[in-house]
């Protein structure tokens, strides 16, 4: 017959052998008597507890908060609308002065000066039955020649300084002769009075920015011919009367 006792979990009997006993852990008080227990952090490698709030490489949340905050990152904001448009006008206003230019005065050669004859006889060879100034004064300087199709009709212009330092652009062109004026002079522009040259009537234009012209059509060469410039009138009539 077996004795068995039980004496705080242990078993005993014939041939087993004594199961330690598993001490029970005790409590401590704290200061107003309640039960704490002594806070442990995660285990580590190794399996131990590593204390709260102390540092576990590898371990996110636990490094210590660096003393020094890293620099803001600069938000990227769009600039206004008028120091965009100042920005642009710089570049754009140049460029088109430069094609303003161009389109006025045509090409001009190195030194300053062109040489109109071989154009005009250019110009003959493709039908357009230009007139030429002949006997100018040797002041007048021809400075740029043009001879530009647009459209299918054949325009030319040569650009002088007059002996007063005017400039003048002689026009001749096929164009028609509405289509003309209102790309060379303005839309709606009206005649502002007549002068006979050489027995011929020309008609007086304003022109743009304070320029003023001759105009004269010759049917027979289905041609309009347009003197315009900002000089005196004596001299573009001078020029006027020199085209042959």
């Amino acid at each position: 017959m077996e004795d068995v006792s039980e004496d705080e979990g242990q078993t005993l009997g014939p041939g087993r052998a004594v199961k330690p006993l598993t001490p029970r852990r005790r409590r401590r008080s704290g200061p107003s008597g309640t039960d704490t227990a002594r806070q442990t952090g995660p285990a580590d490698e190794h399996g131990s507890t590593v204390p709260a709030g102390a540092d576990t490489p590898g371990v996110p949340g636990t490094e210590a908060a660096e003393s020094d905050a890293a620099p803001p990152v600069p938000r990227r904001g769009s600039r206004p609308v008028r120091d965009m448009a100042l920005s642009l006008s710089v570049l754009v206003i140049p460029i088109m002065v430069m094609v303003w230019l161009f389109n006025y005065l045509g090409s001009t050669s190195d030194s300053g000066t062109a040489d109109p004859e071989p154009v005009f006889e250019q110009a003959r060879t493709v039908g357009l039955q230009v007139m030429e100034p002949v006997g100018l004064d040797e002041d007048w300087r021809p400075t740029t020649v043009v001879l530009r199709r647009v459209d299918g009709a054949y325009t030319m212009r040569v650009g002088y300084v007059t002996s007063q330092d005017g400039l003048i652009q002689l026009i001749q062109s096929e164009t028609r002769f509405e289509k003309l004026l209102a790309d060379e002079l303005g839309e709606g522009v009206r005649p502002e009075g007549t002068v006979e040259i050489n027995g011929v009537q020309w008609e007086w234009y304003p022109g743009r920015q304070g320029a003023r012209a001759l105009v004269m059509t010759q049917p027979d060469r289905d041609l309009t011919v347009i003197v315009l410039g900002r000089a005196t009138d004596e001299e573009l009539q001078e020029l006027a009367a020199s085209l042959r």
